[in-house]
């Protein structure tokens, strides 16, 4: 793209931050192991609904958060640790891993929101590595888990209330975190709160 190779997405992101909505350039691809060329114009981004101010946004966000906690703690009321823990075969996380991977990832979002605050763009956070997994899930219970994933949670709305006046005038910015905290973080969440209940189906029946 722009005479940049696009092998991955943090140099996608390169090309796209150099370039504004209209500007064209040429974008080679290949097709059935031909290479082709066409020009590509850039389009605006839908602007998502974000609320003006951070206290409004912080407060949306917590909504959202308290909303997707009523479905977590209905998946792990009363689900006995053997089962929250219990390995399953292949390559899948267990109930605790799914809930581990929810907090780490949760630490993630609020080192992303900081190093946007501070005008820096992080290329990317760690893939979800098993070691990192599996050492969250061993330091606590299931029940831990669940408040460590709150408390986790309710730091990233103080950050979002906490975001300084500068961030907030640099609009791309602001409505770029608005735009995660609102729709790609919760998604994010409800996707995983999906695969965290066929876990605990998988080891309940893996388990006997």
């Amino acid at each position: 793209m722009a005479g940049i190779d696009t092998d991955s997405f943090p140099n996608m992101q390169k090309v796209l931050r150099e370039h504004q909505a209209g500007d064209t350039f040429d974008v080679s691809f290949y097709r059935n192991g031909e290479q082709h060329t066409s020009e590509m114009t850039l389009s605006k981004r839908p602007t998502p609904d974000v609320p003006d101010t951070p206290a409004e946004l912080s407060k949306a966000a917590e909504k959202l958060y308290n909303e997707l906690n009523e479905e977590l703690e209905e998946l792990v009321t009363d689900l006995p640790e053997a089962v929250a823990e219990f390995e399953l075969p292949g390559d899948k996380w267990n109930p605790k891993q799914v809930l581990a991977h929810l907090l780490t990832n949760e630490r993630s979002s609020q080192m992303w929101i900081a190093s946007m605050v501070d005008n820096q763009y992080l290329s990317g956070w760690p893939n979800n590595p098993l070691p990192w997994i599996k050492s969250v899930a061993e330091s606590y219970t299931m029940g831990e888990l669940v408040e460590a994933f709150k408390h986790s949670e309710m730091e990233t709305v103080r950050l979002l209330a906490n975001l300084p006046e500068e961030t907030v005038n640099r609009k791309a910015t602001y409505i770029q975190i608005g735009f995660n905290a609102l729709v790609f973080f919760p998604n994010h969440t409800q996707g995983h709160l999906n695969d965290l209940r066929q876990a605990i189906d998988d080891a309940r029946q893996e388990a006997g």
